[in-house]
């Protein structure tokens, strides 16, 4: 069943193509169908679902964490860092991010471990799978990660996309228009296309009218100053 407000768990993805004659289908194949639809309905339409934050902590002398899929990596399905900033108790700042060529000749290629390389942290850098924040810190620290996501899978049965609840339907759809196409009726798996098409064009007309309707912003005529 859905959840309070009508998602669709991962399982109901599975029910529901079941009750639609794909029973002859096996649980994990189904599983796969629905995650690849996901995958592609998110592609398609990557909006503000993709924006999440997280806290992570520093301890005093380390240079660096660890970012996702690394085993025991923060910031899960990380993909790119918009902002940083540090929430510690009585020390509020925002961290700014390092140009690569700084990065490389005045941190990276110097040993971090000694006393001169480390102070308040004010600046970070993403570099072969770790956040680097520098000064290195000679206290603890938190901070609140804004960062853009990779789409994740669903796996536990209660799992529920990050796309919005009115994309549900949308990623049956595509689920749907898959298993046609595993099971080679053809003339079915193209009018499910056609269902996901016209839901993106009707999203399309949305945003389109949504924008009309936003008030033209005017630049000041400053040229008589």
């Amino acid at each position: 069943m859905p959840d309070a407000n009508g998602r669709f768990y991962f399982s109901d993805y599975k029910a529901e193509l079941q009750a639609r004659g794909f029973d002859g289908f096996s649980d994990a194949d189904l599983g796969t169908y629905v995650n690849r639809a996901y995958f592609a309905v998110a592609r398609k339409s990557r909006w503000y679902w993709e924006r999440t934050s997280a806290v992570i902590a520093l301890a005093p002398a380390a240079s660096s964490i660890s970012l996702w899929p690394a085993v025991g990596g923060q910031l899960p399905y990380f993909k790119s860092l918009s902002t940083l900033m540090c929430i510690t108790v009585d020390h509020r700042a925002r961290l700014k991010v390092l140009d690569r060529e700084t990065f490389l000749d005045s941190w990276l290629s110097q040993d971090l471990s000694l006393e001169q390389y480390k102070g308040e942290p004010t600046s970070y850098y993403e570099w072969d799978g770790a956040l680097y924040l520098l000064p290195v810190t000679k206290a603890s620290r938190q901070y609140t990660a804004y960062y853009h996501r990779t789409v994740p899978p669903l796996v536990a049965p209660t799992d529920i996309p990050i796309t919005p609840p009115d994309m549900d339907e949308v990623i049956l759809d595509a689920a749907r228009m898959r298993a046609h196409t595993r099971s080679n009726e053809i003339s079915l798996a193209q009018l499910a296309r056609g269902d996901v098409e016209e839901a993106f064009d009707d999203m399309r007309d949305q945003e389109e009218k949504r924008l009309e309707e936003e008030p033209t912003r005017v630049v000041p005529d400053r040229s008589w100053l």
